[in-house]
C-alpha cells in the first residue's frame, strides 16, 4: 500500500512568516500538535507543539521530556524556580515571535508514492509522528501520521 493510499489530502499548513500566535489558534482549533511550513507548494519546514514548548525556553526541562504525560509535564513547570525563568521574554517569543524563527528544518518528508512501511521506518528513525507528503516536483500533497498508519496496519 502507497503512502498516497492513507495520507490526508486535506492539508492545514503555515506560512514561515506567519505569526506563532495566529498558528497556536490555527493548531488549538484543528487539534493539530504539528503542521507544515510550505512556501511556493514546497514544505520548507515543520512547526510542531515540541517546537513551540522549545520557544519557551524553560530552565531546567531536558528535552527529552518534551513529550512527558501531561500532568507530568504541568508539574515540572509548576516547579520550576522562577526567578532563573524570564517569563516577559518567554512570552515574548510567543507574541512577537513567528514561525521561521522557531520551526524545525529542513522537514522530514516522503513521497507519496513510497510503502507505508517506508513511511513507518522513516518514522520510526527521525523520531517524527508525522510527515508531510510531496509529490515529485516536491509540493505538498498531503500528510501522513503515525495514526493514519496504525488504523492501517490494524485493519
Amino acid at each position: 500500500m502507497k503512502v498516497k493510499d492513507v495520507m490526508t489530502k486535506k492539508v492545514v499548513f503555515v506560512s514561515s512568516a506567519d505569526r506563532i500566535t495566529d498558528v497556536i489558534e490555527l493548531m488549538k482549533k484543528h487539534k493539530l500538535t504539528g503542521v507544515p511550513v510550505v512556501e511556493n507548494e514546497k514544505v520548507v519546514g515543520i512547526l510542531t507543539d515540541g517546537d513551540i514548548i522549545r520557544a519557551l525556553d524553560i530552565p531546567d526541562l531536558p528535552s527529552e521530556d518534551l513529550s512527558p504525560p501531561p500532568f507530568d509535564f504541568i508539574e515540572r513547570v509548576i516547579r520550576i524556580k522562577m526567578e532563573e525563568w524570564d517569563v516577559e521574554r518567554a512570552l515574548g517569543v510567543w507574541k512577537d515571535g513567528i514561525v521561521k524563527d522557531i520551526m524545525t528544518k529542513p522537514a522530514v518528508t516522503i513521497n507519496e508514492n513510497a510503502d507505508i512501511e517506508e513511511a513507518a521506518d522513516l518514522m520510526l528513525e527521525k523520531n517524527v509522528h508525522r510527515l508531510p507528503v510531496v509529490n515529485n516536483d516536491g509540493k505538498l500533497v498531503g500528510i501522513v501520521t503515525r495514526h493514519d498508519l496504525l488504523k492501517v496496519l490494524t485493519r
